[in-house]
């Protein structure tokens, strides 16, 4: 009894070590199978650190980019602001855009 229980083992011993060439790759698959419950070796992702504040990384990084651009939006006189800008900023003071004639019209009409 105690040589078939080595041989068992020997087998046992090659289909769970991952480094060793698999004798009978069915038979390895099967027992690694069974000793996850089928759900492979995949774990589920960590949890997000958090900080005193029950903030994350990327909250802290947002809140900080919100600041720094509103200190930017409202520190700069408007002719260094870009046009864009200028136009979120002071919608009333620009006019509505043309309308599209000729050919920007059926190119636009086109697509």
């Amino acid at each position: 009894m105690k040589a078939f229980q080595k041989v068992l083992q020997d087998e046992y011993g090659a289909d769970t070590k991952l480094g060793s060439p698999a004798v009978n790759i069915d038979r390895r698959r099967e027992t690694l199978a069974a000793m996850t419950g089928g759900r492979g070796f995949c774990t589920p992702p960590m949890e997000p650190a958090v900080d005193a504040q029950g903030r994350t990384r990327g909250d802290r990084r947002r809140a900080a980019g919100a600041v720094a651009m509103a200190k930017v939006s409202e520190q700069r006189a408007p002719e260094f602001m870009h046009s864009a800008a200028r136009r979120r900023a002071f919608p009333n003071d620009y006019p509505e855009p043309r309308p599209m004639v000729g050919i920007l019209k059926t190119m636009k009409e086109a697509a």
